[in-house]
């Protein structure tokens, strides 16, 4: 059960990853590039450590991939909760943006469950608990998910003509 949960927690993420690289990529073309290439890099980060953690199995790297999806996560809520940055308002749930917020739970789900089997070794090995890492990459995740969402909003403030029309359906942003 331990390597299986740690497996799934890979593959979703690396789905994930390979949806942001592509379809979420590509739907976020607008001039200059910034949300297509947060969307690529973000993607090629989630799939290669999602590979990563696949091979090695290692703790650091798993509590990098939770990380990875929790800040990503983050954004999406931040964006569909407050005004998203360059645009009037919220992004708009749709199914796509959804389905990756979902794999990206999941996959974190998984590491948090991959961790619970391992509590009593974690306790012996390291000298903390379960719940204090579970508590410091969550804490993690918001921080790194805030930082980006604040870094949009900077973006603003450098680049202040800069606005989106936001419409998925066809193609894409419009600038």
């Amino acid at each position: 059960m331990n390597k299986i949960t740690l497996i799934i927690a890979s593959v979703l993420s690396i789905i994930a990853g390979l949806l942001h690289a592509t379809i979420v990529a590509f739907q976020h073309i607008a001039t200059p590039p910034l949300e297509t290439i947060f969307f690529l890099t973000g993607g090629i980060v989630q799939f290669g450590l999602g590979v990563l953690v696949l091979s090695s199995k290692k703790v650091k790297h798993a509590g990098a991939l939770f990380v990875v999806n929790g800040a990503l996560s983050s954004v999406w809520v931040l964006t569909r909760a407050f005004r998203a940055p360059f645009m009037d308002s919220p992004e708009g749930i749709g199914t796509l943006g959804l389905s990756v917020f979902l794999l990206q739970l999941g996959s974190m789900l998984s590491i948090g469950i991959w961790k619970w089997l391992q509590r009593y070794s974690i306790k012996e090995k390291h000298g903390y608990s379960y719940a204090a890492v579970i508590v410091g990459v969550v804490v993690l995740s918001l921080l790194s998910g805030s930082f980006v969402y604040a870094s949009g909003g900077l973006g603003e403030v450098v680049m202040p003509n800069r606005n989106l029309e936001h419409n998925h359906a066809h193609g894409g942003h419009s600038s």
